[in-house]
């Protein structure tokens, strides 16, 4: 009974201080709280340019503007991971005139990440990791607070490694059909009359040698006999993912079985198909969740913005030298791998090719760009202070659309 009672209380404790979670301190007061606003939305990924006369709700009468954004991406599903706890700061360059105060004329550059997200796990695996419910990052614009300008990296560095290629990644995922009616999955039907042709463009980049470009594939099926998908590069079969067969009586069992399968792709035509086979089922169904590519590169710049990602350049004392091929004038490279703080890089120029030498002790990520690569935003729009954290006793704060209150 005392031992009963020991683990009962160990339970309860363990429930109500839970295991693993970190104190963390809460501003007074919030950022929007004062000063003038404008909300600004981003679908893409890149370099954003922002006009002054884009920012003329902020009455700026001299001053420099001020972003603000935490675009991390896919926020935790757990309530006890950290996030910041206000709005932080993002670097910014500002381009003015020869008066040097931001006005007509004049803008702004920033970086923006979207909100899908790579993750590396060193040596050389990628994954996708998909924004389940938006892909538009939101940033803040504002003439409160003095602006944090991108800074360039300073020191020469003396390179014991070189880098020539980049990791590429490709991620193909149409989110059509919700199979459940629930939940946040979404997947694209694949019939098993007509294969599914997917162009992956892997045909317009010069591979590594030695480096065969690599691809993941996530599918479904729902089918009372087993299934089959096949991968294939042309007219040769490069994969074929079986799928078992679910129980079609049952109402509480699995609905669909999904299966994960990885290969190889020989050639560089850049189309892959994928055949759903019923195995004479008619009722059979096929969905696809996801085929992701990842192929070496050579780093190169042809007239839009380039990422440059060596995971071979990372290790302890690295100094890598990155060399990109162009034939453009006027490059830039931002070092963005803390996307909210960009380090300009000290480029060097050759023949057809600029290249920059960095610490690589951990795997860096650049942007590769001409100041006429930029991106704009989707919507710019005035928005009203708010100061949610002058609150106090609040037990939960919910946040919903409109249309949910009704």
């Amino acid at each position: 009974m005392n031992r009963l009672l020991t683990i009962i209380c160990t339970l309860i404790l363990v429930a109500v201080f839970p295991l693993g979670i970190k104190s963390q301190e809460y501003a007074a007061s919030s950022t929007l709280k004062q000063g003038r606003w404008l909300k600004v939305k981003i679908a893409g990924q890149g370099i954003v340019r922002v006009n002054f006369t884009d920012l003329a709700q902020l009455s700026l009468n001299g001053t420099d503007p001020v972003v603000y954004g935490n675009n991390s991406g896919l926020l935790s599903f757990y309530n006890d991971d950290t996030a910041p706890d206000d709005l932080e700061r993002v670097a910014i360059k500002l381009v003015k005139g020869a008066d040097g105060v931001f006005n007509q004329g004049d803008y702004l550059l920033f970086y923006s990440d979207g909100t899908h997200r790579w993750d590396n796990d060193g040596s050389g695996n990628y994954n996708f990791r998909r924004h389940y419910y938006s892909d538009t990052a939101v940033y803040f614009i504002s003439s409160y607070g003095e602006p944090l300008l991108i800074e360039t990296l300073q020191g020469s560095y003396t390179k014991n490694n070189d880098s020539f290629y980049s990791d590429w990644m490709f991620n193909h995922e149409e989110e059509d059909q919700n199979i459940l009616k629930s939940g946040r999955e979404w997947y694209q039907p694949v019939s098993s009359l007509q294969p599914l042709t997917i162009q992956s463009g892997l045909d317009g980049f010069t591979l590594e040698p030695g480096e065969e470009p690599a691809y993941k594939v996530r599918v479904l099926a729902r089918s009372g006999s087993p299934t089959l998908f096949r991968v294939a590069e042309g007219s040769d079969i490069i994969g074929s993912v079986g799928v078992p067969e679910v129980n079609l009586i049952s109402t509480a069992g699995t609905y669909a079985r999904s299966v994960e399968y990885s290969g190889t792709i020989p050639g560089t035509s850049g189309t892959l198909t994928l055949s759903f086979h019923n195995n004479g089922e008619n009722s059979a169904r096929g969905w696809l969740d996801w085929l992701q590519v990842h192929a070496r590169v050579i780093s190169r710049y042809q007239g839009v913005p380039v990422m440059v990602e060596d995971y071979k350049s990372a290790g302890e004392g690295n100094i890598s030298r990155f060399t990109i091929q162009s034939s453009y004038a006027g490059l830039t490279a931002w070092d963005i791998t803390r996307p909210q703080v960009p380090v300009n890089m000290q480029l060097s120029s050759a023949t057809g090719e600029i290249s920059f030498t960095v610490p690589t002790d951990s795997l860096k990520r650049f942007i590769i760009f001409r100041e006429a690569d930029f991106i704009v935003p989707d919507k710019i729009e005035p928005m009203e202070n708010q100061d949610l954290h002058s609150g106090s006793g609040y037990d939960m704060i919910i946040v919903t659309h409109p249309l949910f209150r009704e």
